[in-house]
């Protein structure tokens, strides 16, 4: 959390809730043991909900899923090899299944450029808008009239 940057910065953290457990999530407040607690059951309630959707759609035994589904990221070739995608392509390969699927009327009305990972996550702006985020969900006002500059 930043609890304590905030503290040295100055800024002063007011925080309302109707619940005990409304602003576990704020990065200016420690969570409790009990949060915590709350947190782990659901993320693993997500992680074994994920585990079956991809044992499901798979075709693959849960116990065969919960080997690679440990957060790491596999290259498009190896992901193949453990039957977790049909094929590797590009994105006009994906079109063209798209066409073969749903005839070849359909009409694609915008490419989306997706910008690298790494691009991404080095970007300024990413982590300003990260910044951002966590302090509106914290409650605190981060607009243009309020100083700060996240840009």
């Amino acid at each position: 959390n930043i609890k304590e940057l905030a503290q040295k910065v100055g800024l002063k953290n007011i925080t309302i809730t109707s619940g005990e457990n409304k602003a576990m999530f704020s990065p200016f407040e420690d969570m409790t043991p009990e949060q915590e607690e709350i947190l782990r059951q659901l993320v693993d309630s997500m992680y074994f909900r994920f585990v079956e959707i991809v044992a499901e759609g798979r075709g693959l035994e849960i116990p065969k899923v919960q080997e690679y589904a440990d957060g790491r990221v596999f290259l498009a070739p190896e992901a193949m090899e453990h039957g977790l995608i049909d094929e590797i392509g590009y994105i006009e390969d994906a079109k063209e299944k798209i066409r073969e699927y749903l005839g070849s009327e359909v009409i694609f009305i915008k490419d989306v450029q997706v910008p690298p990972f790494m691009k991404l996550i080095r970007s300024p702006s990413f982590w300003g808008a990260c910044i951002v985020e966590a302090a509106e969900i914290a409650g605190l006002n981060v607009s243009e009239n309020a100083g700060l500059d996240l840009k």
